[in-house]
């Protein structure tokens, strides 16, 4: 329970900072910790803090509860620094999935904040990264190419799931996707492997 436990007590630290520095600092406010493609080279601290950050306490309950949840399974399988650096990497990469979606394919005006994208890695890589995904997936024998479009089908379910106004659908996907592909080749597994 030691990363999860960590990484959780990050995010409260974080959101703790933003709620002091946003009522008492006058000129700082959300943007601050919000990771958005005008601000990505003049505040590139945000490409890492954002993950860590929560737009309100609706918002931190929500992803406290399913990184506790998610977090406790992962970590069984693997060390605390694996699990941190699979945690900050995949938010990283989900936050700017984000955005530069948004930047090509729609107002170029879209922001990130949260640890939504990493708790879906987490989610995928729980769901594919055990022996019984294993043995369902390769007794499918999709092949590459298959077993590829299975995960990207099913990162699309459940990021369909999370479909609301407001929700970062294409982080929540490409952070199940993320952690699908890296569950499935187990790659935070710690235990040798024949």
């Amino acid at each position: 329970m030691k990363a999860t436990k960590q990484t959780l007590g990050a995010i409260v630290s974080v959101f703790v900072a933003q709620l002091l520095s946003i009522t008492f600092l006058s000129q700082i406010g959300l943007d601050f910790y919000t990771l958005e493609y005008p601000l990505i080279s003049s505040e590139p601290w945000n490409i890492v803090l954002n993950v860590y950050s929560h737009a309100g306490i609706g918002h931190l309950i929500g992803n406290g509860i399913a990184l506790l949840v998610l977090g406790l399974i992962v970590e069984r399988v693997t060390t605390p620094v694996r699990f941190h650096v699979f945690f900050l990497t995949t938010g990283v990469l989900a936050g700017l999935s984000e955005v530069t979606f948004w930047v090509i394919f729609g107002s170029g005006a879209t922001s990130v904040l949260g640890a939504s994208g990493a708790i879906f890695a987490l989610m995928g890589y729980a769901v594919l990264g055990n022996d019984l995904a294993e043995t369902v997936i390769d007794s499918l024998d999709l092949g590459k190419k298959g077993t590829l479009l299975l995960f990207v089908g099913l990162a699309f379910l459940v990021t369909a799931m999370t479909a609301s106004e407001g929700v970062a659908l294409i982080a929540h996907g490409s952070g199940f996707l993320m952690g699908a592909v890296a569950g499935y080749f187990k790659i935070l597994h710690v235990e040798q492997r024949y």
